[in-house]
Parts: C-alpha cells; structure tokens; sequence
C-alpha cells in the first residue's frame, strides 16, 4: 500500500493511475485496489518504427543513385565541309589508342553521326567522303 499515500481505494484517480517502474520497459498499473505489473509495448514500438523509418531512408538516397552510373557514353555530330555544307556520304572512324581498336559508322543523310557505347578514354576520330 506503499503507493496509496493516505487515499482510498476508491478514489477514481488513484484506481486508474499508472507509475512507471524502475524496471526498464514495465508499467505499474493500480487497478481495484491491487498493484499489478504490466509490459510496457509503446517504446518498443516507436522504436521499431523509427528504425524502419531510417532503413527506408537509407536505401532510398544510398541505394538508387547507384543505378543511374554507367561507364560508356557516346559520341555525337555533324559533318560538315569548310563551307558548312553538310556531307551525308561521310565514314568516320573513331579510334581508341588506348585499346587499339576501330568502330566506323556512316553519316545519315542529315550528316549527322553517333557512336554509342564508347568506353572512357582517349580517342581519335577521322573522316573519309
């Protein structure tokens, strides 16, 4: 009767107060007289929302931009002659010396040109009508 404190146990606040034990995540309930310990779930529950608040989070701004990355761009443009005439005839040939490798392509009738895929590095590029 410890926590009664000269009140009887029919006073309405008293019946349906609750202390907080020092037991970590217990609630002491005073209910019809008698001191019962209850699991206190709120805490816990908070805390497992928070934590799955910050794991969302965490792959959603971490995670994503990883996709967007890729190692190959492209070369695009025209062919035109001193003029400025467009040459829609043209070959070109991008070499990489890095690799020693060629790719051609052909210009539309546009003159216009792409290479797609092209790894990173240090290239040459020429032209043939």
């Amino acid at each position: 009767m410890k926590y009664m404190r000269g009140l009887s146990p029919s006073d309405f606040n008293v019946a349906t107060k609750q202390w907080i034990c020092l037991e970590e995540d217990k609630v002491r309930v005073k209910k019809d007289g008698r001191n019962t310990t209850q699991k206190n779930t709120k805490p816990r529950v908070f805390t497992q929302i928070l934590q799955t608040f910050v794991v969302i989070f965490f792959v959603l701004n971490v995670v994503a931009p990883v996709f967007a990355q890729s190692t190959f761009g492209s070369v695009r443009g025209l062919v035109q002659d001193n003029t400025g005439a467009l040459i829609s005839t043209a070959r070109l040939y991008c070499n990489s010396t890095d690799e020693n490798t060629e790719r051609t392509v052909n210009a539309d009738t546009s003159g216009n040109f792409i290479f797609e895929n092209v790894k990173a590095g240090h290239y040459s590029l020429h032209c043939t009508s």
